[in-house]
């Protein structure tokens, strides 16, 4: 982020820079020339040594002297001018000890230490040096909220020195802004931080309704963000998968887009002899899950594979003790399965050993096993704490022994979440594109236990990771986006509806994106004008609230577009839009035209009554 970009989102505060411009000036130049308190201008001089009340001159957060200080400050005022006097000859040059003195001087004459008084004082005798902020933890707030936003260049503050703090803030408002003037400059460190500040709420509450939308994709493994146009499905669903840390795939369906663009398919090949041939391809879907697979499955078989080879040198058979439970198990290959081990529990009952039996696993049960270990989302000593179906304690076990002795990782690093995106998912034929796969990406068949023979099996070669069917892994999630209201295509299939969880996007929910790109007096009107829009759609006969308009549509009121001209946004989209929605309907001139009515009436602060 550059600070050119957060002050092209501001207004200046009008009132303060004119006022800061009118007083400074004088307050300089009384300074100077005026020897006692008497000789200045009254209002001049009540503005910085006796106001005490709402905003003052270059503080909004001002410090303020009681009337017995100021009697004080007055009877030794001999002492206080010459001080003053030598800061405003100096405008290019900071004077440390001065500071520091006038400072001593003040506080010797104040019942408490009034910096923030003095440090106005001071920064209003030198403008071009030291900035507007003079409540000291403000000033390093600022700095802090700066860096947080990851600014370019932006110095540390002092940590003894409110005035070295504030002359660094202010060169580097100069440096970055070379074409303003200190008085130019005058609202804006405070505006900045302002607005840091509120930007950094918005991050909050968005991040806190991500994390809402996380646990819903997280809990169902496939969701649908559907709502009106313009509300950032899209955008909001690259946003979800970037705060899950994951790796992302982007797809968008459209009428022409198939199976074998998705799953897998024939595709031509030149042999580079001049024939063409025809050979199977992974699709992009497939292509996703591969990767996804592969540095999971990959460290179990290792694992598996140590514990196989172990046993293999110890006769077939070998006992281990878990500390999870204190209890020991016989682990013995079964002859005859070089893919099966026993599981056997050795106790001491009664000072007779016996040894009892639990069952048998494969190394695919022990592979689905650790993809929900890894799902939870937690790390931890314990695999007993977590299952996924049937044969739970001999999972268990074998889970537990090879992360205890065979090296299978204790952190869910390789179960990093893979997320798919398909935008505008009902605008493809969906039966033609997931095929089989509806059995697939059911959430309650995910992993190994959901593996599906695809249309192209038999051409899989034998060493491919899905050589004896397909499947759509644990830690693989299906996020996608769709518009009810999009009438070129038919609706979804009803055996796919049910394996997706739906959230509907409302323009209310996306709110942040205009406070963001707008300034403040463009975004609230912007949802002035939205609201009153969507509701008036709301009631519309035909229409309701899958038509309604989202925040998207006004981001083009940003500085870089229609720079705040609402008549322009309304002739070049809203209105086009609104048309679109209403073609067939018998009255939709008259229809357009009360929206129209809204539309600027909303933005001037006005409300109307329409009759339906």
């Amino acid at each position: 982020m550059e600070l050119q970009d957060i002050i092209s989102k501001i207004e200046i505060w009008q009132e303060w820079h004119d006022n800061y411009c009118h007083f400074v000036p004088l307050f300089i130049e009384s300074a100077r020339l005026c020897e006692n308190w008497k000789d200045w201008n009254k209002d001049l001089f009540h503005e910085f040594f006796e106001r005490g009340c709402a905003q003052c001159v270059s503080s909004l957060k001002q410090g303020y002297f009681t009337k017995e200080e100021q009697i004080k400050i007055k009877q030794d005022w001999n002492e206080l001018a010459p001080m003053l006097k030598t800061i405003a000859e100096s405008q290019d040059k900071p004077l440390w000890d001065i500071y520091n003195k006038i400072k001593k001087f003040l506080r010797e004459r104040t019942s408490q230490d009034r910096r923030a008084a003095t440090n106005r004082l001071i920064a209003s005798l030198q403008p071009n040096l030291l900035c507007t902020i003079v409540q000291e933890d403000c000033l390093n707030e600022t700095f802090r909220l700066m860096r947080n936003a990851r600014l370019k260049d932006v110095p540390d503050p002092d940590s003894q020195s409110w005035f070295e703090s504030s002359n660094r803030l202010l060169s580097y408002f100069k440096d970055k802004l070379k074409s303003y003037s200190a008085y130019d400059i005058c609202t804006y460190p405070w505006q900045v931080r302002e607005y840091l500040i509120n930007l950094s709420k918005n991050q909050i509450h968005s991040m806190e309704n991500i994390q809402s939308y996380i646990n819903l994709l997280k809990a169902n493994k496939n969701l649908v963000l559907t709502g009106a146009p313009g509300t950032g499905k899209t955008f909001l669903a690259k946003e979800i998968a970037k705060a899950m840390n994951a790796e992302v795939e982007f797809v968008q369906f459209h009428p022409s887009y198939d199976y074998t663009d998705f799953v897998e398919g024939l595709r031509p090949i030149d042999d580079g002899k001049g024939h063409i041939n025809f050979e199977r391809k992974d699709g992009i879907l497939k292509k996703f899950c591969k990767k996804a697979t592969s540095s999971i499955s990959d460290l179990t078989l290792k694992s598996w594979n140590k514990l196989i080879k172990h046993l293999a040198q110890a006769n077939n058979s070998c006992e281990y003790k878990l500390p999870s439970n204190l209890l020991t198990y016989k682990l013995s290959l079964i002859e005859g399965e070089n893919n099966r081990i026993l599981i056997e529990e050795v106790m001491t009952v009664g000072g007779v050993l016996q040894i009892l039996p639990m069952g048998n696993i494969r190394y695919e049960e022990v592979l689905n096993s650790y993809y929900c270990w890894l799902e939870c989302g937690k790390v931890s000593d314990n695999p007993f704490e977590y299952s996924d179906s049937d044969n739970i304690g001999c999972k268990n076990v074998v889970l537990e022994i090879l992360t205890k002795y065979y090296n299978l990782p204790l952190n869910n690093v390789v179960g990093n979440p893979f997320v798919f995106i398909i935008d505008e998912i009902n605008r493809g034929e969906l039966s033609k594109i997931f095929g089989e796969l509806f059995y697939a990406i059911d959430p309650g068949y995910r992993g190994m236990k959901g593996k599906v023979k695809t249309q192209y099996q038999n051409l899989v070669d034998e060493d491919d990771e899905f050589a004896d069917g397909f499947y759509v892994p644990e830690n693989v999630y299906i996020l996608a986006t769709m518009n009810d209201i999009d009438r070129s295509v038919e609706s979804m299939d009803f055996a796919l509806r049910r394996r997706f969880a739906w959230k509907e996007i409302k323009p209310e929910d996306r709110l942040e994106m205009l406070s963001e790109k707008l300034d403040h007096d463009t975004c609230d009107k912007a949802i002035r004008v939205m609201n009153a829009l969507n509701e008036e759609i709301s009631k519309t006969r035909g229409l309701g609230s899958a038509y309604q308009i989202g925040p998207v549509y006004f981001l083009k009121l940003d500085k870089e577009h229609y720079n705040g001209d609402f008549t322009a946004l309304w002739d070049m989209h809203i209105e086009i839009l609104l048309k679109e929605y209403l073609r067939g309907y018998s009255n939709a001139d008259a229809k357009v035209e009360e929206f129209k009515n809204i539309y600027f009436d909303s933005l001037n602060g006005k409300t109307i009554d329409i009759v339906d």
